[in-house]
Order: C-alpha cells, then sequence, then structure tokens
C-alpha cells in the first residue's frame, strides 16, 4: 500500500471511529399517547404535538431536535424519537389546539431517572388539555442575521405585565417556535426577548414591545446579530476514574450560579461550548468578560473548578475532570 493510501485509510477510519463514538450511543423509541379534553374521555383532532428530550435540566440537548406530529381523529398520535443514551433524560410533550376559539393546550412527560430509555422501546404519554381563554397565539421564527438559517433551540421570552414571571419557549429544529402568552382579560403592552443563548455562536438579545390581547394571533419573525467579539469556552467533562464523557454535567460561574437558560450543559459525548457574553445591560442570562472560576458539577459526582481568564474574541479550552462520589 502506498503512503498515500495508507494516510487515506488511516483518515478513514478515524472517521468512522468519531461516528461511531458519536451514534453509538443514541438510541430511537416511539413515543405515542392521547390528547383529550380536560375530562380525559373526549379526543382532541388534529393537535399538534411536539416532543422533545430534555435533561432534569430542562434544557434540551441540541443534538435531539424536537419531532412534531399532528393527533388523528381519535386523538392519537405516534412519533419515533431519537435519543442519547444516558441516564436522567425524558420525554416532554406539548400539545396545542389553535385553530379554534378558545385556544387549548396541556403537556405530559416521563422521565429516566435511574436508566436510559431502552432502544426501540414504546412510551406512552397521554396529554389533558384545557382551555386557555386568557391567552394569545405567538408564534414566529428564529434566524441568523448574517447567514439567514433558522437557530434551533432559540429562547422567545415574554414579560408581562401584572404576571409573576417570564413566560417563554424554545424554537424547534426549523427555526420555529409557537406558544400561547397569559395576557389576562385586557390588551397588555408586554415585552419580547431572544436571548438565544446556549449556542457556539454569541448572539446579541433583541428586544421588541407589542400589544397582545387574548384569543387573538400575532406572528413575529426574530433575526438575530452576531456579536463578533464574543469570547468563548469549550472542553469536555470526563470521569476522572475511568475517562468517560459525562454528560449533562453543569458549566457555570461560581460567583453567579446558575444562569437563566446560560448554563451550558454537556452532550451525550461530555462536551459543551458557551460564548460568553459582553457586560450588557440585560437582567436575563448576563456572562461577562474577565477572569472567573467556572465550576462543572453533576449529581453523584464530586464538583471540579477552574479559574480561567478569558478575554473578548478569545476561546479558551476548559476541561473537568469529575470524580464520582
Amino acid at each position: 500500500m502506498s503512503r498515500k493510501n495508507m494516510f487515506l485509510a488511516v483518515v478513514v477510519s478515524m472517521v468512522l471511529s468519531f461516528l461511531c463514538c458519536g451514534y453509538a450511543q443514541a438510541g430511537v423509541a416511539t413515543v405515542s399517547g392521547k390528547v383529550t379534553e380536560a375530562n380525559g374521555v373526549t379526543p382532541v383532532a388534529g393537535a399538534e404535538v411536539t416532543i422533545r428530550v430534555t435533561g432534569l435540566t430542562g434544557i434540551p440537548d441540541f443534538p435531539w431536535p424536537a419531532k412534531k406530529v399532528y393527533t388523528n381523529a381519535q386523538g392519537n398520535y405516534q412519533a419515533s424519537v431519537r435519543f442519547p443514551n444516558i441516564v436522567e433524560i425524558g420525554f416532554y410533550v406539548t400539545a396545542y389546539k389553535t385553530n379554534t376559539i378558545p385556544f387549548k393546550s396541556g403537556n405530559g412527560s416521563k422521565e429516566f431517572l435511574d436508566a436510559p430509555p431502552v432502544n426501540s422501546a414504546s412510551y406512552k404519554i397521554n396529554v389533558k388539555m384545557s382551555n386557555r381563554p386568557d391567552y394569545a397565539l405567538l408564534e414566529g421564527n428564529i434566524t441568523d442575521m448574517e447567514t439567514g438559517l433558522p437557530l434551533a433551540d432559540g429562547d422567545v421570552m415574554v414579560t408581562v405585565p401584572g404576571i409573576t414571571g417570564s413566560q417563554g419557549v424554545f424554537t424547534d429544529s426549523d427555526g420555529s417556535y409557537k406558544f400561547l402568552v397569559c395576557v389576562g382579560s385586557v390588551p397588555k403592552v408586554v415585552t419580547i426577548k431572544s436571548p438565544c443563548v446556549g449556542h457556539d455562536v454569541k448572539y446579541l438579545v433583541k428586544q421588541y414591545k407589542m400589544t397582545l390581547a387574548k384569543q387573538k394571533k400575532y406572528a413575529l419573525n426574530i433575526a438575530l446579530m452576531r456579536d463578533k467579539q464574543a469570547g468563548n469556552i469549550q472542553g469536555t467533562v470526563i470521569n476522572a476514574n475511568t475517562g468517560n464523557p459525562i454528560a449533562y454535567a453543569k458549566v457555570r460561574i461560581s460567583a453567579s450560579g446558575d444562569l437563566p437558560g446560560g448554563t451550558p450543559v454537556t452532550d451525550s459525548l461530555g462536551r459543551y461550548k458557551q460564548s460568553l457574553y459582553v457586560n450588557q445591560a440585560v437582567s436575563y442570562g448576563v456572562y461577562t468578560y474577565g477572569a472567573h472560576t467556572f465550576v462543572a458539577s453533576r449529581s453523584r459526582y464530586n464538583y471540579n473548578e477552574k479559574w480561567v481568564d478569558v478575554g473578548p474574541g478569545q476561546t479558551k479550552q476548559v476541561d473537568f475532570e469529575m470524580i464520582p462520589k
């Protein structure tokens, strides 16, 4: 074999090994169920059902896009869903019925705490829907302003005067989002933000003001601008004893604690990447440039921390080794 052919063979072998490592931990399960009215008996036909793979953090694992299907005349749905073969994940199901008045919605979930889902197994999640008389429908798409490409798992947060806390949703794999916003009995001027955190690319927060009224539909497409000056941290989190990757470990800034929607979570290969925010005057998910103590944490492991100084435009490799308790 020539030196060139030997080199090609090695490259092909490395690529195949990487693919095998990345996808051997994936499985496919059948998620099905029935969507009914609140009474648990009357079926809801034509409901839009979205199935997500989530961890205990509540943050979707980005390589596992949501699956969207519709119920049949008997209110039944079924979908094949890919999942990472790790513990402490679950399936989260959301159902909407927004082509009738009043709007309806409901959700259900199934968590796996002690063992990962079983490949080729079936899981049943039924959903009871309730009328949402004081809700408005907000829907649209989030895209990258530079490329025009959709942003999967982008964030849309809505703050309504007089209602405690923000309401929010993640975009689907095609960059689209849809959710019902509780606005109360009278129209409200609401604040809409799209921080879009947890991505390899840092985006500037975009904010809108809109008046929403109950039982009305509103469309808002959002194009987010990249922050060219953002710094980044990236790395892997592994088991110090075995060298195996640790999935769903959280990496945070110790002084700030967990930041809503902004705390990176490792994927099934133990990898994470997070852009560091410019110190903007926003109250949602702010990371700043400079020196910080970064902490990796995961249930059943002792936490591990490292001090790192990250400047604008820099990318620092920050790897963690965690010792099981």
